[in-house]
């Protein structure tokens, strides 16, 4: 897929479009038992327990995507460029085969299995500019400047990219082939957060993003001398 001036691939196309973990959710269903008492006379007195049933909850692994089974890409191979991190490169990106981490290793075999199931070979490369995010931003730019092909999708840090403005360079994914974005693995109210007009998805975030969990970041401020500062509702912050 050609990175062009006006348009940068992000499609986090086969390690997006598919759960990264089964999940852990329960089928329970509770059913009271009749209680039958038999009488020297022969007769039954028979006592129900109220019926009590939890409603069935659907595995998450039992969710189908809707990529077709006959998609198949005859052995090619999908250059990914992630951010030069160790520890995001391992959650978010080639996971680690059998080191005993049960995250780690789900999604090293979630790569397996899509590279088996739509006949690709991943080539995972580390973005050579820097760790730092800004490193990243700026040559993921140079490399629509140049009219660069490549890569065919880039996996790096979304709050950076929405500072900088990156939107400009991206591509709408809200209609991307055999994404459903009502499907439980994917976070569709964090796309609608960082969209522009709550229907341009520019960025697309899902369970295959780890790191996203490990580093959860939150805000703190003093409301009532942010309302005497600005003069505004302290919420709107």
């Amino acid at each position: 897929m050609k990175l062009t001036k006006k348009v940068l691939s992000v499609l986090l196309a086969a390690l997006m479009l598919l759960p990264l973990l089964a999940g852990c959710g329960s089928t329970a269903e509770q059913t009271g038992t009749d209680t039958t008492a038999q009488t020297e006379a022969g007769t039954a007195d028979t006592t129900a327990a109220p019926e009590t049933t939890v409603e069935e909850t659907t595995l998450r692994s039992q969710v189908k995507d809707g990529v077709p089974d006959s998609l198949k890409f005859d052995g090619t191979k999908v250059r990914v460029l992630h951010r030069n991190d160790n520890t995001i490169g391992k959650y978010d990106v080639y996971g680690t085969e059998n080191a005993g981490d049960y995250v780690l290793d789900s999604a090293w075999m979630r790569n397996m299995n899509i590279e088996d199931r739509l006949d690709i070979v991943f080539d995972f490369v580390p973005c050579d500019t820097g760790s730092g995010t800004g490193d990243t931003y700026n040559f993921i730019v140079s490399l629509v400047m140049s009219d660069s092909d490549e890569f065919d999708y880039i996996l790096t840090t979304g709050n950076t990219n929405v500072s900088k403005n990156m939107n400009q360079y991206l591509r709408d994914l809200s209609s991307l082939p055999y994404a459903d974005y009502d499907a439980p693995w994917w976070w569709r109210g964090c796309m609608e957060a960082v969209s522009l007009d709550g229907k341009t998805y520019n960025y697309i975030y899902g369970d295959a993003l780890i790191y996203s969990i490990l580093q959860v970041s939150c805000v703190y401020f003093n409301k009532t001398l942010f309302e005497k500062v600005y003069g505004t509702d302290p919420d709107s912050m």
